[in-house]
């Protein structure tokens, strides 16, 4: 009987453990299944929250440093710093309308850093977003309204992203941004200066006498308005570590185009010189790496 007893109970501590031991694998294979990073893109945000009491830091392409931190289930705080020059502060809230539609609001306001107050940057881009999906598969639009001291008028940024999950581990994340900014631009105008006869008047020393092939110049400042076409993307896999999948690196590409209009004009030189130049914006196109890297602290329960 004694030996019986014994038996029981080592039975009854080995069960205890096995149950222990299986409810640890369940509960961590639970908490694999949820993506923790579906509050954000490669940079955009989505309409999912931050929850309260998390803190995600990310870090984008080594220049810019990003910490979002969630104040309660459905609104979150985030600030951070572009190098070399940019900081910038950007509240969020969302809330669900269905299992798998959510909306938010949310705020982007930014200011250069280090530069005279005649040439310091301010912008401000509010925006309302709607992402349709689950935590592991989504896509979301959303669409702002840009203000900035440097811009001409007010203008709307267009933003489109999702993510797809390949496998419980792997993600594919895209973003877009299109944006017609339009540019006020200043420039100096220079042209001759003619007599009564239509000739180009000499210049004078300090005598008055004429100075050969030299000419007087009237130099004034002319402004010109353009708009341009200011298109960014990016596309990368998302690869999320293992265990509580706090922590995630992605790699891929991002585009830059740069298009606008531009104006063509004269300018004449003292010496006789006159130059045809160009003012607005350059056509430019560029491929570039895109990495990203995110850590989320706090709150590991919650599904994003």
């Amino acid at each position: 009987m004694k030996n019986a007893g014994l038996f029981l109970v080592a039975s009854f501590l080995m069960g205890a453990a096995t149950a222990q031991s299986d409810s640890t694998q369940i509960s961590q294979q639970l908490q694999g299944a949820i993506n923790h990073h579906a509050s954000r893109y490669a940079f955009a945000p989505s309409a999912y929250p931050v929850p309260k009491g998390g803190l995600y830091y990310q870090n984008y392409n080594v220049l810019a440093n990003d910490v979002q931190i969630g104040i309660t289930d459905n609104t979150s705080l985030g600030m951070g710093y572009g190098l070399p020059l940019f900081a910038y502060m950007t509240p969020k809230t969302s809330t669900a309308l269905s299992d798998k539609v959510r909306v938010g609001l949310g705020d982007l306001a930014a200011t250069s850093m280090f530069l005279p107050s005649e040439d310091a940057i301010r912008l401000n881009i509010a925006y309302g977003s709607l992402t349709y999906g689950t935590p592991r598969n989504n896509a979301s639009l959303s669409l702002g309204y840009l203000s900035s001291n440097k811009l001409a008028t007010n203008s709307f940024v267009f933003n489109g992203g999702g993510m797809y999950s390949i496998s419980p581990n792997i993600y594919l994340v895209g973003e877009v941004w299109f944006n017609q900014a339009p540019l006020s631009q200043s420039y100096y105008a220079s042209t001759w200066l003619y007599d009564a006869n239509g000739e180009r008047l000499p210049m004078l020393d300090q005598s008055g006498n004429p100075i050969s092939g030299f000419y007087q110049v009237k130099e004034s400042q002319e402004s010109f308005e353009t708009k341009q076409q200011i298109l960014f993307g990016s596309l990368q896999f998302r690869i999320i570590g293992s265990g509580s999948n706090t922590r995630s690196w992605a790699f891929g590409l991002a585009f830059l185009s740069l298009s606008g209009e531009e104006m063509s004009y004269e300018y004449q030189y003292q010496d006789g010189y006159q130059q045809t130049k160009t003012v607005g914006a350059a056509n430019t196109f560029l491929f570039l790496p895109s990495v990203t890297y995110i850590k989320k602290f706090g709150d590991l329960s919650s599904f994003n």
